[in-house]
């Protein structure tokens, strides 16, 4: 259940003028520092999060197509899946007609990517860049030892629900060190070819 500790203030005519809260916790998948800022009678008000953990996994992202508002994210961690998060993760949304937005992060606290998220078929769906798609790929635990390249992530939502079919897209020049194991896993997205020096393979794509 949804448990909150904070203060509530009301402008002169009774309309919310913000509701500050030091936690608040929905389960076991958000613990955070939030506030909701009035924007007027009748307006759904803004939503701030100031620092906290999201854990996202088994979560549907960004269904809903009727009135929202403004959301403004600053997450010290947003929890993907088993072996992924987004640490100082940002973002700028909004929920009016579904959720859109930009939004940034550090996978597992090591690598910068950026992205964009849009209504689709009442859930959401997502692009996602790195402009060093090997450090981000090794941070991901998916590549060992990858550098350079740039990276581009489409995900949009799959029939089954709580699923997303994802398209991968690395241009320019990906290398990896540890061939072995790192062209097993990349052989099943990309096109994998060895060149230039003994052990390193490259991905131009």
């Amino acid at each position: 259940g949804l448990r909150a500790r904070g203060e509530v203030r009301l402008t002169p005519g009774g309309a919310l003028e913000a509701a500050r809260f030091s936690r608040v916790e929905l389960g076991e998948w958000l613990d955070v520092q939030a506030a909701l800022i009035g924007r007027g009678p009748g307006v759904t008000p803004a939503i701030e999060v100031s620092g906290g953990r999201a854990d996202l996994r088994g979560e549907s992202l960004g269904s809903g197509t009727g009135e929202g508002g403004p959301v403004r994210l600053a997450l010290d961690e947003l929890r993907i899946s088993e072996g992924i998060a987004l640490s100082g993760f940002r973002a700028e949304l909004d929920t009016r007609g579904g959720t859109q937005g930009s939004f940034s992060g550090q996978v597992n606290g090591r690598a910068t990517i950026t992205g964009d998220v849009v209504p689709m078929r009442g859930r959401s769906a997502f692009r996602i860049r790195a402009q060093n798609a090997g450090a981000a790929l090794a941070a991901a635990g998916i590549l060992n030892d990858a550098r350079g390249g740039t990276l581009e992530l489409m995900l949009t939502p799959a029939k089954a629900e709580k699923s997303y079919d994802g398209v991968l897209s690395i241009a320019e020049h990906l290398v990896c060190r540890d061939v072995l194991t790192d062209v097993r896993v990349l052989r099943r997205v990309v096109h994998v070819h060895v060149c230039g020096e003994k052990g390193v393979c490259c991905f131009d794509l």
